[in-house]
């Protein structure tokens, strides 16, 4: 029995003119044994004036990211984010029902 099964990909580009592959998100989701996971790897613009592009980015790609195996999932399910810049930090948690802001 394969332990990985359901492997599906997903893209979603935010960069220039929402075309450029630049910004945006990818996914991968598969059923390891009996379990479904899920993947998502956002790039987002940089810079304090930048929230607002960060937040229409975030709600671009959770609306056009789709699998074509397995279960359907959403972003807000749970997130963990991990910065990647030196320095930073933002704590691990489960995401409420509410949008999200960066």
């Amino acid at each position: 029995m394969p332990k990985c099964t359901l492997i599906s990909r997903s893209s979603v580009p935010t960069g220039f003119m929402g075309m450029a592959g630049n910004k945006g998100g990818v996914g991968i989701s598969f059923r390891f044994y009996e379990t479904n996971i899920c993947f998502i790897n956002c790039h987002f613009a940089s810079g304090d004036g930048q929230t607002q592009r960060r937040n229409e980015d975030y709600q671009t790609i959770e609306s056009r990211m789709t699998f074509t195996d397995g279960p359907t999932y959403s972003l807000k399910d749970y997130i963990w984010y991990t910065p990647t810049t030196v320095g930073s930090f933002a704590s691990n948690a489960q995401i409420s029902p509410t949008s999200t802001r960066w």
